[in-house]
């Protein structure tokens, strides 16, 4: 801009024009010539504008070809037209800031004719130009300036960015060690904060001590001019111990001397952890193939030639190490296997894991029969076979016996089976025996007391009558009990045919029908929708009914009664439950709850025969599920089951 300046002044001086309006002496005489000429011919656009106006007074060549302006346009124009709409406000408060007068520089923006927008730096002072006060302003374009430090500062920032975000530790030292930047990764690997604290300490000093003569090395050898690596470690601020793998190269300034040290460094602490575990993990293994109990040997797949063998195998085949090199697999194989095993190594590719039985030769001759747990692996860029053998000898004479036994078993199992269908057959024949033989004197009892209490009642007294009617309901409940007995008799008999079967349409009839016969109770029965199992239909009618009617005879002395028919899951699967807010009972005696003829309440308060939840029970567990409990007295009952199906 010191150029620009100059060359203004002497256009103005040339031109006769001086900074105060005066007219320079010699001017008179050929001021016009020389101002238009050097006026005319200035690269850089040019221009006067009247202070009073802001109009145009004249224009150069320079900006009539950057602006797009014939001469005529340029002055019928004022200098705010130049001005694009959204920076004008900016302009007039320069220009009131500023005043008229005195020698103004500025950098802004102006659009040209066809409305494209270039940046500019225009400097201008005032002087007087034919009477009149008027500025001179010489303008610079500064477009592509400005695009290359934005371009400049948009690099920059990017690689700011990537250095800051960079996984890696990077850092630059100065050639006297002194620590310029590092970006956060490298202040994570010291457990710093920032990089004052990692000044504050010295970077020399994280660094462990048997390694910082090396690091000094390598910041030596790339103040002269090499690159370099180091493997090294340090001791963070928090007292982790880290190792680190460094990729040091010298940064050079404009005339090519080494200024500092860009360092890249990794933190491989972990992957010589690996190392040093896959090392230990490698004797280990080493280890474990030698002193392993069981045979074991290497073969190599090509050859079928063994490789390795350790100690159990010597000792179990007989041959010795160097025998083994000198033998392949075909050689420990019975000979009337040799076609199966050939099959097995040609498809050997496609069964990376197998098991395989099979008969070997000892080197006496002797025959064993073993079974050979085997897999492919990589043995130095040569395909393998690692294999450990079982001695399965004396395992397959217990498995023949085995055998033996195991068809005894099935030949006692199916005349076991035979006799206890004849013992079934002969139950169920006594059972409809006893019912029959049972009915006939209970209903002669009831019978005939009923017609001794018709015809000779007048003759009995108060206590003879009560004396007849409790021989009838006893007479009742003994047929009711003969009636229960048979049903969970016929409950462990019958044949389970598994369906799908629809719960709440069940629960529904059921709960419809205990309504009809007490139409005057208040129950309110809520029933889950659309309830599925899988189970005998007529058995978990069974179920239904009994648990129903439980929940419906003690909830009898409830204003309000309420019973929920429902499912909930454990264990990922299907808990169906009735629920009521009856009487309840007492959890002590839960473990009685589903014996036959136990009972937890008086007969003549809630009469039954305490046969029903043992017949639920016993279709539960046919059905491979379970029933439970929850209770507690006058708090109501939940019990719940599963089905296997």
């Amino acid at each position: 801009m010191g150029r620009q300046r100059e060359r203004a002044s002497a256009g103005e001086a040339e031109s006769g024009i001086s900074r105060e309006g005066g007219v320079a002496e010699g001017g008179v005489r050929d001021g016009g010539q020389i101002y238009r000429r050097v006026f005319e011919s200035n690269p850089m656009p040019m221009w006067i504008r009247d202070v009073a106006t802001n109009r145009y007074l004249d224009v150069n060549e320079a900006a009539i070809r950057q602006y797009g302006y014939t001469r005529e346009e340029f002055l019928r124009l004022r200098s705010h037209d130049l001005v694009p709409q959204q920076d004008l406000a900016e302009w007039e408060a320069y220009l009131e800031r500023t005043g008229p007068r005195g020698e103004h520089r500025r950098q802004g923006r102006h659009r040209r004719k066809d409305g494209s927008i270039i940046e500019v730096e225009v400097t201008s002072h005032q002087f007087d130009y034919e009477g009149r006060p008027a500025r001179l302003s010489l303008v610079n374009d500064i477009t592509e300036k400005k695009r290359a430090h934005q371009a400049l500062r948009d690099s920059e920032a990017r690689l700011s960015a990537i250095i800051q975000s960079e996984p890696e530790c990077v850092k630059v030292v100065d050639p006297n060690g002194e620590l310029l930047e590092m970006n956060p990764a490298g202040l994570a690997m010291l457990e710093a904060e920032s990089i004052e604290q990692v000044r504050e300490h010295g970077l020399l000093e994280f660094i462990v001590a048997e390694h910082r003569q090396a690091f000094l090395n390598l910041h030596g050898r790339v103040m002269r001019g090499e690159s370099g690596e180091l493997e090294f470690e340090v001791t963070g601020l928090k007292g982790t111990r880290r190792r680190l793998d460094t990729h040091a190269v010298p940064l050079r300034g404009d005339d090519g001397e080494v200024t500092a040290l860009l360092g890249i460094t990794r933190d491989v602490t972990e992957r010589r952890r690996m190392e040093e575990k896959l090392r230990e993990s490698e004797e280990r293994y080493r280890y474990l193939f030698e002193a392993n109990p069981m045979p074991m040997w290497v073969r190599d797949a090509q050859t079928n030639g063994f490789i390795a063998v350790n100690d159990a195998a010597v000792r179990l085949y007989g041959y010795s190490r160097e025998e083994f090199s000198r033998i392949n697999g075909f050689d420990i194989h019975a000979e009337q296997e040799h076609g199966a095993y050939r099959e097995f190594l040609q498809r050997r590719d496609r069964q990376q894991n197998t098991v395989q039985r099979w008969r070997h030769r000892k080197k006496d001759g002797t025959l064993i029969d073993v079974e050979v747990y085997s897999h492919n692996f990589d043995n130095d860029g040569r395909p393998a076979r690692l294999a450990l053998v079982n001695d399965v000898t004396g395992k397959r004479l217990i498995e023949e016996e085995i055998r033996k036994l195991n068809t005894e078993l099935e030949r006692r199992v199916i005349e076991r089976t035979r006799q206890l269908e004849v013992a079934n057959q002969e139950l169920e024949a006594f059972a409809y025996s006893v019912s029959h033989d049972l009915r006939a004197p209970l209903r002669s009892i009831e019978g005939f007391s009923q017609a001794l209490q018709e015809e000779c009642g007048h003759l009995f007294g108060d206590a003879g009558k009560d004396y007849m009617r409790r021989v009838r309901g006893a007479a009742q409940r003994m047929g009711d009990l003969v009636d229960d007995l048979l049903a969970l008799s016929r409950v462990s008999r019958v044949a389970v045919q598994v369906a799908e079967v629809d719960l709440s349409s069940q629960a529904r009839e059921i709960a419809d029908e205990l309504r009809r016969q007490e139409p005057g109770r208040n129950v309110t029965v809520e029933i889950e929708p659309a309830m599925k199992a899988r189970a005998d239909p007529n058995l978990l009618a069974i179920v239904m009914q009994n648990l129903l009617h439980n929940a419906w005879k003690f909830t009898a002395k409830r204003a309000a009664a309420t019973i929920a028919v429902g499912s909930t899951r454990r264990d990922g699967r299907p808990v169906y439950y009735v629920r009521d807010n009856g009487i309840g009972f007492d959890m002590a005696y839960a473990g009685k709850l589903f014996a036959p003829f136990q009972r937890f309440h008086a007969e003549a308060e809630f009469p039954g025969t305490g046969i029903g939840l043992a017949t639920v029970q016993r279709v539960i567990r046919r059905h491979g599920g379970e029933i439970w409990a929850e209770a507690a007295m006058e708090r109501g009952a939940t019990f719940y089951f599963t089905l296997a199906g």
